[in-house]
């Protein structure tokens, strides 16, 4: 299981650097004049990832992924896809430019733009679930107890997901 994880780590990397490149041509192509070094494709990279994280969990949760799939995923491919390390390089670099305002809004939406896409990606999640399962989605809010997922999991299991999902934003 580990080598899977590597592996997809590298995948993942590669991914990261052909989007990154991809969105960095187009975004000083458009913006040649009005360009002042905005940071655009970490933060669309990141707000993928966190996307992404968002599902795997909920489809985790909802046990219609397992947990060995979930891993090679967030830990192997979204670790080596998302980038928040180099987010928060750009933050020190357009702070040692004097460019506060642009640092600090950076700095929130590298924060913020991550949290909406994950608590939007539970939320496709969630509607794929209902979906599926030929339920309602407000059946399926009433029914299913967000705040204890233990009930879908052990608490070791529980325990090595959240570990795993620290180390994805902490070591990507």
């Amino acid at each position: 299981m580990m080598w899977m994880i590597c592996l997809f780590g590298g995948l993942g990397a590669m991914a990261r650097y052909v989007l990154d490149v991809s969105i960095q041509r187009g975004w000083n192509r458009e913006n040649r004049r009005t360009n002042r070094n905005f940071p655009l494709s970490t933060l669309v990279i990141n707000g993928v990832a966190s996307l992404c994280a968002g599902i795997a969990m909920m489809s985790y949760y909802s046990q219609s992924v397992d947990m060995d799939t979930v891993m090679m995923f967030v830990v192997g491919f979204l670790g080596g896809f998302s980038t928040f390390s180099t987010a928060l390089n750009e933050v020190v670099s357009l702070i040692r430019q004097r460019r506060f305002t642009l640092a600090l809004g950076y700095g929130i939406a590298t924060v913020a733009v991550p949290l909406i896409c994950v608590a939007t990606g539970f939320g496709i999640a969630l509607l794929a679930v209902a979906y599926a399962t030929g339920g309602s989605f407000e059946r399926l809010i009433q029914t299913t107890d967000i705040a204890d997922m233990t009930k879908f999991v052990s608490r070791d299991q529980l325990l090595v997901y959240v570990t795993a999902v620290f180390r994805f934003f902490g070591a990507a």
